[in-house]
C-alpha cells in the first residue's frame, strides 16, 4: 500500500492489523480495553465501524513506541498508519 493511493478499504485494513497486533499480547489488548471501556467481546462488532478503526489508529498514534513496534509487525513504513488515519472518520 503506497500513501497516495490509499483509499477507506486500505484504511480500514490497517486499523484491523492494528488490533490484530494489540490483540498479540494480554497487556497491549488489556490496556486498549480498559482506556476504550469496550470488552472483548464487543470487538467483533466494533470492528465493523470506521470510526472505532479510526480510534484503534489514534491508540497508536498516542504512543510512539507502539506505533514504531505495529510498522515492525506489519512491515509499513511509519508514515502509513497516519495517512491511514485520515481516511476514516
Amino acid at each position: 500500500m503506497k500513501t497516495a493511493i490509499l483509499n477507506t478499504q486500505d484504511a480500514q485494513i490497517i486499523a484491523i492489523k492494528a488490533l490484530e497486533f494489540l490483540a498479540m499480547e494480554e497487556e497491549r489488548i488489556s490496556r486498549f480495553l480498559a482506556l476504550t471501556g469496550l470488552a472483548p467481546k464487543d470487538l467483533p462488532t466494533e470492528i465493523q465501524n470506521s470510526t472505532f478503526l479510526g480510534g484503534v489508529i489514534d491508540y497508536l498514534l498516542n504512543d510512539e513506541t507502539l506505533l514504531f513496534e505495529f510498522c515492525e509487525f506489519a512491515d509499513m513504513p511509519a508514515n502509513l498508519p497516519q495517512a491511514a488515519r485520515l481516511k476514516l472518520p
